[in-house]
């Protein structure tokens, strides 16, 4: 019995150390093993067979010792040995030598070691999942579900010492169970659901859950490419979370992946009754934020600081190629972050298929195509981006350009679908431009997901004047799917206007506060400053809060281009995202002002009609309230004050952020 409890005690620390040593190396234990099993295999049979030699140098006796230590070898594997055996041989004074015993004990652990991982690998996989997630308990985790090359890049980018990744998925092939563990991740291959419902087991399984001694924070990834299984886990979760009254302290998020806004509409609804925040992601909205992150169009621009206006310029002038779900998307990002005082945005895309995308487009966004509320016009061309058509097109803004007086393209976008095309179009319209000798030449953006085409990448493409996008190593990253740098600057923004509750907030308001955050630098910027954080002492070149409430206070033509701004932000974004103007007809009372349903708001109106809203506004506010009620209701109607108050508010909102964002060091306005 004490030798079974020896054995017994012995696989278990085989087993112990098998699961803190390999970590990473999890997966390249099978290799590891067929490596080195040959060179063990010789060794020990080198040995016991040095150890069976017979005295004299019969054939017979060779035949034997050479079956006998083969036999001797193979125990090696078994956690036995025949040390004892060979020591009272013949050659006894050689076997109890130091140098035979050390190299003979250390073949003989080799060889238990082959045989504890060769098991482990075969036979215990669940048992070591099991016993890695009970020792990470109180570790940070990530649960994503689905397993694919998507998944795969996310969980690469984010895994560290002080995080767990569990992927749970109904079948995981032997590659991508490999690349799993490669990078130290674990996976439970379970169905994910349960007689259609989620299966709970897995989730519980995973980490959450609220007893035990599971006490991290939880982050769920639904990474499936189906949409409905997508919303059946989305909203399988959620009820998990209720069931189980799991803290919202404890969760950091859910992120569904989601290209329908029929699907994300649904599962936002019953987050919101949760009061668990979600969030959502498609490939084209990862896409644009990296694209608007690399390329800022404000940088594009030259301002005139003294007024906050744009200089030399009366328009700003991008061509799209292809209106796939990567196009859209680009149009009505580029165009959000496109709205300065003194220009336009000018559009012109190019699709041999626009017959079949402009009208839902127009319908889904019919805003954008209202010039004066807009301060935007898209021109569509149906043409194949190889042919006469297209290449006339181009001439005609060629031409144009030649004329110091008229605006040149200041950005290509190429999203045609596929890598090698969008370097051909790119490529072949860059030498036909440069032969034209512009003085101001485009910037082109090439969409490439390197996941066809790995022969191209962001070092080999990327420089001054051409810029990749859309690298799916790139977009499928912690930061772009979690954006959780943007959503500390916006949780500020809705702080500092009174906001409480993240979580309960409606994706609309959530992306609001998010297009809000993302013009701060854009304001800075127009009148010289920048952002800049430092852990040290105050820069020397930090504008305090006062000096630049001095500088919009002493340049009424300033301060009031940057309000001017404001209200093109403003508008930009509620139109880049389907919203039309509601009429003033139907407002009874200052709460009718918006109706989320059907996105319709009053204030979405042309800048130089504000002075009429407020009028018309205020008229209702007065006929719909009393007393105290009437004034504060009132003063709500002052929308042109309020867009002031919003530029004056940035140093408020900085110092919101620095109060809890300390990570790396504050933040501070410094001057260009």
């Amino acid at each position: 019995m004490g030798d079974i409890i020896q054995v017994g005690l012995f696989f278990a620390v085989l087993v112990i150390a098998y699961l803190l040593v390999t970590g990473k190396l999890h997966a390249r234990i099978s290799t590891v093993t067929a490596a080195i099993f040959v060179p063990t295999f010789i060794a020990g049979f080198t040995l016991y067979f040095i150890g069976y030699i017979p005295a004299e140098s019969s054939l017979s006796e060779y035949a034997s010792s050479v079956m006998r230590a083969l036999f001797s070898t193979v125990r090696m594997f078994i956690m036995e040995d025949d040390y004892s055996v060979i020591a009272e041989l013949n050659n006894s004074q050689i076997v109890r030598g130091i140098w035979f015993r050390m190299l003979f004990w250390f073949c003989q652990t080799i060889a238990i070691l082959i045989s504890a991982s060769t098991v482990m690998s075969v036979f215990g996989r669940k048992l070591s999942t099991s016993i890695r997630l009970w020792i990470g308990t109180k570790k940070d985790t990530y649960i994503i579900f689905g397993v694919n090359s998507k998944s795969l890049i996310f969980a690469k980018d984010i895994t560290s010492k002080e995080k767990r990744i569990v992927f749970i998925d109904e079948v995981v092939d032997s590659v991508n169970a490999a690349q799993i563990e490669d990078i130290g991740c674990l996976y439970l291959e379970m169905p994910v659901f349960s007689d259609a419902t989620i299966n709970k087991k897995a989730l519980v399984k995973a980490g959450l859950k609220v007893k035990g001694m599971f006490s991290g924070a939880v982050t769920l990834l639904v990474f499936t490419d189906d949409e409905i299984s997508n919303y059946k886990l989305a909203a399988g979760i959620l009820e998990h979370l209720k069931d189980t009254g799991f803290p919202a302290d404890r969760l950091r998020g859910v992120y569904v992946k989601s290209n329908s806004d029929v699907i994300t509409e649904r599962i936002e609804e019953v987050a919101r009754k949760l009061r668990y925040s979600i969030s959502f992601f498609s490939e084209p909205d990862l896409t644009s934020r990296e694209f608007i992150y690399k390329c800022p169009i404000y940088k594009l621009i030259e301002f005139d600081r003294s007024k906050a206006v744009v200089m030399r310029k009366k328009t700003i002038t991008v061509m799209f190629l292809g209106f796939g779900s990567i196009g859209r998307q680009m149009l009505r990002k580029i165009y959000g972050s496109s709205q300065f005082v003194g220009c336009k945005f000018h559009a012109v895309v190019v699709d041999k298929r626009l017959n079949e995308l402009e009208g839902e487009f127009k319908g889904n966004y019919p805003s954008l195509f209202d010039n004066e509320l807009s301060n935007a016009d898209v021109r569509f061309v149906d043409a194949d981006i190889s042919s006469a058509c297209f290449y006339s097109v181009l001439d005609e803004y060629i031409k144009k350009a030649q004329d110091p007086e008229e605006d040149s393209i200041d950005l290509i976008v190429s999203a045609l679908g596929d890598d090698l095309v969008n370097i051909h179009t790119v490529s072949n319209i860059k030498k036909y431009i440069d032969r034209a000798g512009l003085y101001r030449k485009p910037v082109y953006a090439l969409n490439i997901t390197g996941d066809n085409n790995d022969l191209y990448r962001n070092e080999e493409v990327d420089g001054d004047d051409i810029i990749i996008f859309g690298y799916h190593k790139n977009i499928y990253t912690g930061d772009i799917i979690l954006y959780e740098k943007m959503d500390l600057m916006a949780k500020s923004v809705d702080r500092h206007y009174g906001g409480t509750d993240w979580a309960g907030l409606s994706v609309h308001l959530k992306n609001s506060n998010r297009a809000a955050a993302e013009y701060i630098e854009v304001f800075l910027h127009i009148v010289g400053l920048e952002l800049k954080r430092t852990s040290g002492a105050v820069p020397e070149d930090a504008v305090s809060e006062r000096e630049f409430h001095a500088l919009l206070e002493s340049n009424d033509e300033l301060f009031d281009n940057l309000a001017m701004t404001e209200q093109l932000r403003w508008n930009a974004f509620h139109i880049s995202t389907g919203w039309v103007t509601k009429p003033i007809e139907e407002v009874k009372r200052y709460e009718d002002r918006k109706d989320e349903r059907i996105k319709a708001h009053v204030c979405l109106i042309p800048h130089h009609r504000l002075e009429w809203l407020e009028s018309a506004m205020k008229e209702i506010a007065a006929a719909s309230t009393t007393g105290e009620e009437r004034e504060k209701v009132i003063k709500k109607c002052n929308f042109r004050e309020l867009d002031r108050n919003n530029v004056r508010n940035i140093f408020d909102i900085i110092d919101e952020y620095n109060k809890g964002n300390t990570a790396g060091g504050k933040l501070y306005v410094v001057r260009q």
